[in-house]
């Protein structure tokens, strides 16, 4: 029997932590919750953000944040760490079946969907950074809180940061006994089944162990067989032990497990393209007959096959996901006379294996099967301190990582000899980075800091294909040394200015410079030319003013940000054409973002709080090559215009003690592009989706809800590329409408 699960009620729209100050959650019990570095979420009506690695008030911080408390996350039934994205503005992601997601901060991102690149929206769990997209996808639950840093955030969080960072920290244990269960199902054969039991162990010793387990049914049926595409199944465990030996020392050890299995590959399905101006591709009309084989169908492999419907295929299979992970993360603190000493040591290890029919027809024309082994080892040393007028950080940090693949694509007919490829990818990094803020007068105050790191990235690469008349491409620091091992050393840097005229108003600016390490493509078939492989380093110069305010009676909240990008040698992700077939490569070029936004919270009355979250992106990358040799600009991929989340609910009480609530929000994306190259095919036009819950709960004891995700059921893509040369598009839409319960138990 499959393993219950439900990663999402309604997902809670603006009500993030800018809107929670009537949340107030005690803080944990354990002495080492008490250290600047652990904080609550909430604390006497503060929200609480560990941004600069200590404790503050989050109005108190010079920095674009959202912060999502563990309440909101609950009712929201987070599962992947993609549940957040319509909560947060300017955050979206793109996702292949789950095996890899990646994030998008105010337009940046890494479209490519190779599984050994470190993105540049850094993904941190309780303090272990998890390097691949392959991780960004693994199930989050039990969560205290969420912080979700937009902009650069390179000295203080080390790696790859350069268009923010997300941080999912999970419940601490607790000095006393307490646990709790959390079921959600609904009408697309989705459940969930969570739970944590948290307590004293012994004397100076507390245990916290959670589970959580799901399964969802695909979305997309596939008429060969009847199978279904788009489903999810998991189990995850984790437990954490605290342990202080003295009054000064805080051992906490982090010990997890999560397994996916029987999933389907992507949800993909088919619509007829063909090449249009400057080679881009352009859906085929239902009056066309471009290819000689019927009026609004594809090449003669698609022949008499058209379907409309997005959630509905014939495909060769359903593919298939399977995934395990494993993660240990023993943090040592230790009050020191001048401050306190932090060691985090981290280790992981992932193995994959993952098949799709990327081409989504019913014969055999594109199929991939990927597998990895991840092995990932960090050791950082912090030191953190505080006076009267100066608080500072500095420290060091280690980064290793091995990552091993083998591609295999099955081209068109489905039997013989098929391309593969085999690749080592390793990386060994150092760093040291420090940072300080002193305090002028009691309203000024000035923020600098720095971190060198040095990266080594080596790349061991061979491309073989029994097809291809020419020999395979062995790709190694002895074949080619000069690109196969490279070196790269990165500057990142941050000076702020914050000033406070009131208590209620705080007015920044800041500067920072990330950096990003180059690396290595991976590409698909044979010939491939060596010198496309390697990539090199990325710079942002980043700008920014913003303001936070809260009304005097708290019934107000305005924060704004506006901001300036200028990057050098971004990472952008591109298909070219090679023998007729699409190959992915990274390609560097300079890039401009300009944006605004706005985060209003309101609440007017006890028991009513309104958000409204609008955002504004206008970014351009220059140089753009289209497969027709022409140059062109072209905004970043999934960098809408405008959008924006709003909120509104309503809390009364009902039946004496009880307490019901009403929320609707809603999520609007203006139109936007899923790649640099913006095809026609790839433009995904404006969309809002709405979501509904109704809740009843005791108090703090339990509470029972209904739901309805995706309200009026939008049709929308969440990824798209363009594959015109093989008469088709890879299209993933989103999930349709769901509607469903949830309820959840707490004890103590």
């Amino acid at each position: 029997m499959r393993l219950l699960s439900g990663a999402a009620t309604v997902l809670l729209g603006g009500w993030t932590a800018q809107a929670s100050a009537q949340e107030v959650a005690s803080p944990a019990a354990t002495p080492q919750a008490q250290t600047a570095e652990v904080s609550s979420s909430f604390s006497d009506g503060e929200i609480l953000v560990t941004a600069n690695r200590r404790a503050q008030n989050i109005q108190d911080v010079g920095i674009a944040i959202t912060a999502i408390g563990g309440n909101e996350l609950s009712r929201m039934a987070v599962s992947n760490a993609t549940d957040i994205t319509t909560v947060v503005p300017n955050l979206r992601f793109i996702t292949l079946g789950g095996a890899i997601v990646n994030f998008n901060i105010r337009g940046i991102s890494q479209n490519d969907y190779a599984d050994h690149l470190e993105p540049p929206v850094a993904i941190y769990s309780d303090d272990a950074y998890l390097s691949t997209t392959s991780q960004s996808s693994l199930p989050v639950f039990d969560l205290d809180r969420v912080e979700v840093l937009r902009g650069p955030q390179g000295t203080l969080f080390g790696r790859n940061s350069t268009g923010g960072l997300i941080h999912f920290v999970s419940k601490q244990p607790t000095e006393h006994f307490e646990g709790y269960v959390d079921a959600t199902i609904s009408d697309d054969v989705w459940g969930k089944l969570e739970g944590a039991v948290s307590g004293p162990l012994a004397d100076n010793l507390q245990g916290r162990i959670a589970f959580s387990a799901s399964t969802r049914e695909g979305y997309v049926k596939n008429a060969t067989d009847g199978s279904r595409l788009g489903s999810e199944h998991y189990v995850a465990l984790r437990t954490i032990l605290a342990y202080q030996p003295t009054p000064d020392i805080n051992v906490n050890l982090n010990l997890r497990y999560a397994r996916n299995f029987d999933q389907s590959g992507a949800a993909y399905t088919f619509a007829p393209t063909i090449a249009g101006p400057d080679g881009l591709g352009r859906f085929v009309g239902p009056d066309e007959n471009p290819y000689g084989t019927c009026n609004g169908c594809g090449p003669a492999y698609y022949e008499g096959y058209t379907q409309p419907n997005p959630y509905k295929g014939a495909f060769t299979d359903r593919g298939n996901y399977a995934r395990s992970a494993y993660g240990a993360t023993l943090k040592i603190e230790a009050a020191l006379g001048f401050g306190s000493l932090i060691s985090i040591t981290d280790y992981q290890k992932v193995n994959k294996t993952y098949y799709e029919d990327v081409d989504a027809a019913p014969q055999y024309i594109a199929d991939d099967l990927h597998t990895q082994k991840l092995d990932h080892l960090t050791q950082e040393l912090r030191l953190v301190g505080s006076s009267d007028r100066f608080d500072w950080t500095a420290g060091l940090y280690y980064f290793h990582q091995k990552n091993q693949s083998v591609t295999a694509y099955v081209l068109f007919d489905g039997g013989g000899p098929v391309p593969i490829n085999y690749a080592t990818f390793r990386t060994d990094s150092i760093a040291a980075y420090a940072q300080g803020e002193y305090r002028f007068t009691d309203t000024l105050s000035f923020i600098a800091g720095g971190r060198y790191t040095y990266d080594r990235k080596r790349d061991n690469y061979l491309a073989t294909d029994a097809n291809f008349a020419g020999p395979p491409l062995a790709f190694n620091p002895t074949t080619y040394p000069d690109l196969a091992d490279r070196k790269f050393d990165l500057y990142s840097a941050k000076a702020a200015l914050q000033w406070s005229p009131s208590d209620r108003l705080m007015l920044y600016a800041s500067f920072n410079r990330g950096t990003k390490g180059g690396g290595f493509s991976k590409p698909g078939y044979l010939p491939i030319d060596p010198q496309t492989i390697p990539f090199d380093d990325e710079t942002l110069y980043a700008y920014e003013v913003g303001q936070k305010w809260t009304s005097d009676d708290g019934v107000i909240r305005l924060n704004s940000s506006f901001f300036y990008y200028d990057y050098k040698d971004y990472q952008a992700f591109a298909f070219r054409t090679l023998n007729g077939n699409p190959v992915g490569t990274i390609i560097n070029r300079d890039a401009t973002v300009k944006g605004a936004e706005v985060d209003f919270t309101l609440e007017p009355v006890d028991g009513l709080t309104i958000n409204i979250s609008p955002s504004y992106l206008d970014t351009k990358i220059k140089n753009v090559q289209l497969p027709s040799g022409r140059i062109v600009t072209r905004p970043l991929p999934q960098a809408p215009k405008w959008s924006g989340n709003a909120m509104i609910r309503y809390e009364w009480p009902v039946l004496g003690d009880k307490t019901a609530a009403l929320q609707f929000d809603v999520n609007y994306n203006s139109s936007q592009n899923f790649t640099v190259l913006a095809a026609f095919n790839e433009r995904e036009k404006a969309y809002a989706v709405g979501n509904l819950r109704a809740s009843l709960a005791s108090g703090n004891s339990w509470e029972a809800a209904i739901f309805a995700k995706n309200l009026w059921n939008q049709e929308y893509r969440i990824f798209a590329f363009d594959l015109s040369s093989l008469g088709t598009i890879a299209q993933s839409y989103n999930r349709p409408r769901t509607i469903g319960a949830q309820f959840r138990y707490n004890f103590n």
